[in-house]
This record gives structure tokens, sequence and C-alpha cells, in this order.
């Protein structure tokens, strides 16, 4: 057993954003590790987002810990109970197949310890997890049904603030409001959104989650129908409402023309053709195809299970259960965050080059040298150790440039070098917080940018550039059955899938022996 830990810290919802909730945690799953003199090789943080078995809400976080515990990078996970790490039964599974395979163990401040590696320590945590599980989903059910409630009194639902309203949802904080109405009236006049991102950013006004505005923010501010006085819950717009309106309806509904028209200098999140058609599957196995989806009066595009287009197009056919159909806004809204997650490895499978492979390894084990050498340094701080750090960068750095010179026919070269801008970007944030208040805002204000560069390089690329960028990247895009443990959108990318066979190889190793 080594010395060396991973710790893990999550809070289902942090609307103000100020991370209090997590870093209690942090300082609890150190004074785990510090007692049992074990070396932190690196703190894994979520912060609003949930792990119950009725969220959608992605963890980054969790699954590059999941990851690097595969690699053997560590072999502990520490978090202050069991309920923290996950509630999602399937999630549990992967944690105990960490235990069996690569001989994780699991360390809690507010939850007992079970050997995973014995039948009965496995199924007291599955146990445990099951009604874990259930308190989350009794949760669950207790607020839609109190949300529910809400919407026929035309009341919104929800916790966080929203931009432009005070806290309960339907009064505009003025000094907010007026910022929203100039801002309008600014884009009706020619402005773009990255201009009134930098006009509220100079006036000193804040995201409601404390950050500075960029362009992507600005803009979903813009087209909140609650700035209206419209009332929207799950994606309808409901017939009673409460909320006192900022702007008229006429004029939000001119800035939301503008601003959802394919004009490259309105451009925020983007906006393309139906290009996850053929690419996205239901989780029966079927792709989807461009359709149709109906509720309420309302309707719109939709991505649509083949099963179910082959049914209505044959007559006295009935359009089988158990199939999926799902909003394209829905399905689309994340597959860009995903394809930029897959970019860290630089590595899309259709450029895997046996040249360009072998970079890739070589480049992967420098990565490594560098951890240890920073570590080291970070421990002894000799000035030998931070230049052997600072040749080791080096040489990775020349190795990624080299890696993207061969990227350059592909394509794909300039929106790779702007994904591994926005992720390195992102990193320095995540290390930045516990810098001081100028450096945060700094490097947040920068990850901001290069995620912006980012977006409007995806902006740039047409639905099949899209499309061929997605297949060069995810393996799999999989719409489930809603309730599923799964969750209803499952990404599923390249290096999941190497990192799936490569434990099903060492399984059948170790059963021949």
């Amino acid at each position: 057993m080594s010395s060396v830990a991973a710790l893990y810290a999550r809070i289902s919802s942090d609307p103000e954003g100020k991370q209090v909730g997590v870093a209690n945690q942090e300082a609890a799953a150190r004074r785990i590790a510090d007692a049992h003199g074990l070396t932190v090789s690196r703190v894994y943080l979520d912060n609003d987002a949930s792990a119950s078995t009725n969220s959608r809400a992605a963890r980054p976080e969790f699954d590059a810990m999941l990851a690097a515990a595969e690699r053997g990078e560590f072999d502990t996970i520490i978090a202050y109970s069991m309920s923290r790490l996950t509630r999602r039964p399937a999630e549990w599974e992967r944690l105990i197949d960490l235990a069996q395979t690569r001989g994780v163990r699991y360390l809690y401040e507010a939850s007992p310890r079970y050997d995973l590696n014995t039948a009965d320590g496995r199924a007291t945590a599955r146990t445990v997890a099951a009604w874990d599980a259930a308190e989350a989903e009794r949760t669950s059910e207790r607020r839609k049904f109190g949300n529910a409630a809400k919407t026929q009194k035309g009341i919104p639902a929800g916790r966080p603030r929203v931009f432009g309203f005070e806290q309960d949802g339907m009064t505009p904080r003025e000094e907010e409001a007026e910022l929203l109405r100039a801002a309008y009236a600014s884009i009706i006049e020619g402005a773009t959104v990255r201009e009134v991102a930098r006009t509220w950013n100079i006036a000193g006004s804040r995201t409601t989650r404390g950050g500075e505005w960029s362009a992507v923010s600005a803009r979903r501010a813009l087209l909140r129908e609650r700035n209206a006085g419209i009332l929207v819950a799950n994606g309808v717009v409901q017939p009673v409402s409460q909320i006192t309106p900022i702007i008229d309806l006429d004029t939000f509904e001119a800035v939301r023309s503008i601003l959802t028209t394919a004009r490259p200098e309105h451009r925020g999140r983007p906006s393309a053709d139906r290009y996850l058609s053929g690419v996205a599957t239901c989780s029966c196995g079927a792709p989807l195809v461009v359709g149709r989806w109906a509720s309420r009066g309302q309707n719109g595009p939709a991505y649509v299970c083949q099963e179910i287009q082959q049914a209505i197009r044959t007559p006295g056919r009935k359009v089988p259960p158990g199939h999926a159909r799902i909003k394209a806004e829905l399905l689309e809204e994340g597959i860009h965050w995903s394809v930029l997650s897959a970019l860290r490895d630089n590595a899309p499978a259709e450029q895997a080059t046996p040249e360009r492979r072998a970079l890739i390894a070589q480049r992967a084990a420098i990565a490594e040298q560098l951890e240890r050498a920073k570590a080291v340094y970070a421990e002894f701080g000799a000035a030998d150790d931070l230049a052997r750090a600072r040749k080791l960068q080096a040489e990775h750095d020349a190795l990624s440039q080299r890696i993207d010179a061969l990227s350059a026919d592909t394509g794909h070269a300039a929106i790779i070098a702007a994904a591994r801008a926005a992720l390195a970007a992102r990193d320095e944030w995540w290390h930045a917080f516990a810098a001081d208040d100028a450096t945060f805002e700094a490097s947040e204000s920068a990850m901001n940018d290069a995620e912006d560069a980012f977006l409007a390089h995806w902006g740039d690329l047409d639905a099949d550039g899209r499309r061929a960028l997605v297949r060069a990247t995810l393996a799999a895009v999989r719409v489930n059955q809603p309730g599923d443990e799964r969750g209803r959108i499952q990404i599923v990318t390249h290096a999941n899938v190497r990192a799936y066979e490569a434990r099903k190889a060492e399984r059948e190793k170790g059963q021949d022996r």
C-alpha cells in the first residue's frame, strides 16, 4: 500500500458559488490524510453538482478522479462521507471495481469503512448506497411536488437567484434591471453580447455566482424569458405568472430573434443544424433522427429514435414504448463541452496515426515525470528540482507542438488548439482558488475568454464539421429513458472505451493464471 491519496469533495447546491461546503469537506479530508500519514496528490472538487440518481448534472472532477485511480496515480480516496462520493448505485459498482482491480481503499470522516475486497463488505456498502439513493429520491420527490404547487400559482421554483431579480425570482433588483434594459436597447442598436459583457464588467456588475461576465453568460441572461415576465417550467411557458417584467414582450422577442440568428457577431452558445442525427443513439441501439416534440400546445425540433419514426410512417403500426424522444436543444446543450473535455488528450480517434500515437505515448510518460518533479519541488524546494521540472515542461510543450503539427491536415487543428488553451485556463482557475482575490479574478477572466474562443471555433463549424469532430472524440452519445440510473444522456469517450478494454484484458489475464 502506497502513501498517496486523493481527496474528493462535493456539494449539491451552491447557488452563490461561495464553495463553503466543499472547503469544509476538504479540511476534514485533509485531517484524515494527516492521521493516516498519507500524501495528498490532488484535490477533486465538484461544486454545485448533485450525485443523486435523479440528477443529470455532470461531475467532471469525479470522473477525472476515477480515471486517475485507474492509471494507478493513487490508491486511497478520502471523502467526508459515502454519500459525498455518490448516491448512484451504478457509480458504486465502479468504486467497488476499483477496489477489486486496483486495490483502492476509501476513508471517510462521517461514514464507517467497509472492506470492498470481501463479499460482506461489498454487500454492506451496496445496502448503504441503496438507502442513500432512496433518500435522495424521496428528497427529489418532495421538491418536485413543492415546485409543481408553486408553478400552478405562477411562482418560479428553484433556489439560485437569477440575475435581475431578488431571491424570490419575481421582484426586479433595480440596479441589475437597469443594466438589462440598457443591454436590450444596445443589442437592438447593433451592439454584440461581448460588448454587453464588457460594459457590465466595467460597471462592476457580477454574475449571481460572483464571476465576471462573458459573452456566453451575458447571452444567457438576455435570453431568459423571466425578464419579460414569462414563467417557464420544464421548458413549457406557463399560463399564470406573478413575475414583474423588466422589459416588455416586444423588446424581448426582438432581441431573442437577433441573438438566435446565426450571425457571428452576436453568436453566444453555438447554433447549427441537427448535427447529432445518425450519431446519437437510443438505448435500444437504433440511431436517433430528426423529428419533432409537442407538449401542451408547444412544439419544436427533437431527436427521435428511428423505431418511432418508422412506426409513425407505417399505416396501422403503433408507436412502440421504451424508445427515446428528446428535445434537440437539450441533447445538444452540453455536447460541445463534452468534446472539449475529450480533447484534453488532443487525440481524436481519426487522427491516431502510428507516428502520432508514439508521440502521444511519449508525452504521457513525460507528463508523469513532470508531475513527480513538481511534487518533489513542492516538498523540498531545491533549485535542482525546479530546473528539472522546467526542463520536463519544455520537452512536454515541444512534443505538444509536434502533435499539433501532425493534426494540421485534419481541419481540426484550430479547435484543438483552442480546446487546449481553454483546458489550461480552466486548470489555472482551479489552482487559483487558494490565491489572492486579484489572481483568482484574473484567472477566471482568462478562463472565460479561452472558453469563448473555443465556442467561437465550434460555432464556425458547419453541421458536417461538428458531426465529424463528435465522432472523432466521442465513442457514443446515448439517450436513455427518464429515470435510468445511468442518466438521461450518457456520453462515452474513446478514452472510456480504452480504459474498459484494458480492465477487461487485465481480468481475463488474471483468470488465465
